[in-house]
């Protein structure tokens, strides 16, 4: 099968709608082979960009090169249409050097943001996956799918950039050995011995750097979590102690930060002092050798113009390579972790695989209300369960496998048990919608038609969950934008629509934790008398103490702790 490639034009700067899909870097068991295999993964942008870069090292060393000639043509030989010749090769040699600066920078920020959007789309999926570790918050979730993807695709950087400075020392130390002899191999020599002691003293730097990036991570990560879970923190007045927990990461990383800076700044003075002398040095010897008539007024300016170019690459290899590939590796290992865990392989299980309506089983789970759940619910069968607070909550969990189960505890739905080991299968058959009605940023339609949502059902799934006045208040009805969250909505629309994308699921079995809580009695009245059409020969489960749904259940089963199994109808 070929592979879609993107179209894209070098002289308007665009690209088309086709997705840019590169190779995938994994399997890499290492973190330096994982950084390796993501930058030889772009190939496809890095390499051209790569040209790019030694193109515009070479233009930008020729530069004192075609000045020298030009001042040595027009002062020691007074040849006024040569000068003229030289400053028309100067013109053209600086339009070249902006275009090839122009589309190098470009088209290597492709390849890094298409690698960049395919490892977060890959992270994202293992950090959702049925099985991914319940002990990660979400501050911790994001760090890693921006600021430890972000960082790993940076080194794609080193295979454009260090290529060019390496060209530029290259054809720099040639053109001065052209220049003098002594000279070139004074700067050839003198360049590696100055990139290496630059190494050295930017090594305390990359520590303190990479120690401030975990440390502002961390901060950025209890920010996000505190925020999450604001309300919760409200609830049981525990937000002066989640605030001082916050506090103390900031500050770290802001000692940090401070610290990093700090030597940072000394690392910068003592760079320019150690190539300002470098500098100096070449210039003074240039100056030596001009004034005995080794070199002409022209051939100085070139050495001058070369030594100053010459600086240039070897600070920022110094500067940029090792810092870029530490702090890539370190994200690599965080990344890892993630990326190559067993449990969060993809999996092949189908959603709703079932044809027919299923019975589902609950034997011993514990519902936090004193007691446990034993109930047979028969295929096809409309259920409702009178429970409520901290045991609604324990069931809903249950029941999505996201709560590990007790001894001799089980839940069957048809012939696949729930396991919170393995919940794939038994999710394909069994759709629990939790309370908090949470939607994705887009539009209203957007939310509804998810992968494996049933086309035919949308108009019956927003009718049986009273999306009618919903949809005629709002401005551009199903293609209304609704907000991260689904905040652009009041909280009753919210419900309603997240009811309707359960709905339009068709799951072979629905369990529904208190739909209708932020509607009114009016709109809880239609739910409660359309619900029951839309999910005939469908098995329904309703976790809820409204009348008004219980009303419409087949039968009510009381919680544990609180009165035995009653028929509603």
């Amino acid at each position: 099968m070929k592979r879609a490639r993107a179209v894209i034009s070098v002289r308007r700067g665009e690209i088309s709608e086709t997705p840019i899909e590169l190779p995938d870097p994994l399997p890499a068991g290492t973190p330096r082979a994982l950084v390796l295999r993501a930058m030889w993964r772009t190939r496809r942008f890095t390499l051209p960009a790569a040209g790019s870069a030694v193109v515009h090292q070479v233009t930008e060393a020729m530069v004192p090169v075609i000045m020298g000639r030009a001042i040595d043509t027009a002062v020691v030989d007074g040849d006024v249409r040569g000068l003229l010749l030289w400053l028309g090769v100067l013109t053209v040699n600086f339009i070249l050097l902006a275009q090839v600066v122009r589309f190098g920078s470009w088209y290597g920020q492709i390849g890094a943001e298409a690698m960049q959007h395919q490892l977060r789309t890959r992270v994202t999926d293992r950090l959702l996956h049925p099985r991914a570790r319940a002990d990660r918050l979400p501050g911790s979730a994001l760090s890693l799918a921006t600021n430890d993807v972000r960082q790993l695709t940076q080194a794609t950087a080193l295979m454009i950039y260090p290529v060019g400075e390496a060209a530029a020392i290259v054809v720099g130390g040639a053109l001065l050995l052209m220049q003098s002899v002594p000279l070139g191999v004074a700067v050839l020599v003198g360049a590696p011995v100055l990139l290496v002691l630059l190494d050295v003293l930017g090594r305390p730097l990359r520590r303190r750097a990479e120690s401030e990036a975990a440390a502002v991570a961390d901060a950025a990560g209890s920010a996000a979590d505190l925020l999450a879970g604001h309300r919760v923190l409200a609830g049981v007045q525990a937000q002066e102690v989640a605030a001082d927990r916050y506090q103390s990461l900031s500050r770290q990383a802001l000692r940090a930060t401070m610290q990093a800076r700090a030597h940072q700044s000394g690392l910068t003075a003592g760079l320019g002092a150690i190539t300002g002398l470098f500098m100096v040095g070449v210039a003074v010897a240039a100056g030596l050798l001009a004034v005995r008539g080794e070199l002409t007024i022209g051939g100085l300016i070139t050495v001058v113009g070369l030594t100053q170019l010459l600086l240039i690459p070897i600070t920022a290899f110094a500067r940029n390579v090792a810092p870029i590939w530490s702090a890539a590796q370190a994200s690599a290992a965080r990344l890892l972790a993630v990326l190559t865990d067993g449990h969060t392989a993809r999996t092949t299980v189908a959603p709703h695989t079932a044809t027919g309506a299923l019975g589902v089983s609950i034997v011993g789970v514990d519902t936090d209300g004193g007691g446990t759940l034993d109930l047979e619910i028969a295929p096809g069968e409309l259920v409702g369960i009178a429970v409520d607070g901290a045991a609604a909550v324990a069931l809903a969990e249950t029941l999505a496998a996201r709560r590990p189960l007790g001894d001799g505890a089980a839940v069957v739905v048809g012939d696949v048990a729930v396991d919170p080991a393995a919940p794939e299968a038994a999710r394909a058959q069994m759709l629990v919608a939790p309370h908090e009605a949470s939607l994705f940023d887009g539009t209203v339609a957007a939310n509804l038609t998810l992968p494996g949502h049933r086309p035919e059902l949308v108009q019956a799934a927003l009718s049986a969950a009273a999306c009618d006045d919903v949809l005629r208040v709002l401005p551009e009805g199903l293609d209304t934008v609704v907000g991260e969250g689904g905040l652009r909505l009041s909280g009753g629309q919210r419900q309603r629509v997240a009811l309707a994308r359960a709905l339009v699921m068709d799951a072979p079995v629905l369990v529904l934790h208190e739909p209708t809580t932020a509607v009114d009695s009016v709109t809880e009245a239609l739910i409660a008398e359309r619900l029951p059409q839309l999910r005939q020969g469908r098995t329904t489960v309703l976790l809820t103490t409204s009348p008004a749904l219980l009303a419409a259940c087949d039968r009510v089963v009381g919680a544990p702790a609180h009165e035995s199994e009653q028929v509603a109808r």
